[in-house]
């Protein structure tokens, strides 16, 4: 799963806490080695089919599994697809550790510093931008949020994108 992330150009450099120069992500070796990652890209109307399936398909616990989404409009709807389906879930600011059989739900920022054993991401394709410079400094901060999200997993993360196309006709 390292590999997966240092795809992500986060333009910083992981600090090694004694004052050194730190490493870049690209260069990092993993202390657990192995791991699996799933893709899944499409529209709005098959994202509940998608994330459903992603969710009844995790390799491990669903106590011990988070969605993470990038948005704070994606959590009521990812949450409403997993109620529907019966998917009982337990938002990131209520988690305190306990295994109670509930996936976790919330944004990166929530999700930063914990871990889980396994890990699905929702990127929202469809961002609007305010110029170049806004535009510039909204994808360093979408790299770094990229590079949170997806080192959140330990064995297993699922990464979907939905596409911009569909984003504009719900």
């Amino acid at each position: 799963m390292l590999g997966f992330a240092q795809r992500f150009d986060a333009k910083n450099r992981v600090d090694d806490l004694d004052g050194a120069d730190g490493v870049a992500l690209r260069a990092a070796e993993s202390a657990s080695a192995g791991g699996t990652t799933g893709t899944w890209r499409g529209t709005s109307r098959d994202l509940p089919g998608a994330l459903v399936d992603a969710v009844r398909g995790l390799p491990g616990r669903r106590d011990h599994s988070a969605l993470i989404v990038f948005q704070h409009k994606d959590l009521p709807r990812c949450t409403e697809i997993l109620r529907a389906a019966g998917i009982p879930t337990l938002t990131l600011e209520k988690y305190t550790g306990e295994a109670d059989g509930k996936l976790k739900i919330g944004t990166v920022h929530r999700a930063k510093g914990l871990d889980f054993q396994t890990v699905l991401v929702l990127e929202n394709a469809h961002e609007n931008g305010a110029g170049p410079q806004a535009e510039e400094e909204r994808r360093e901060l979408r790299g770094r949020q990229h590079l949170v999200a997806a080192t959140r997993a330990r064995d297993f993360l699922w990464w979907g994108v939905l596409d911009s196309e569909s984003s504009v006709t719900e």
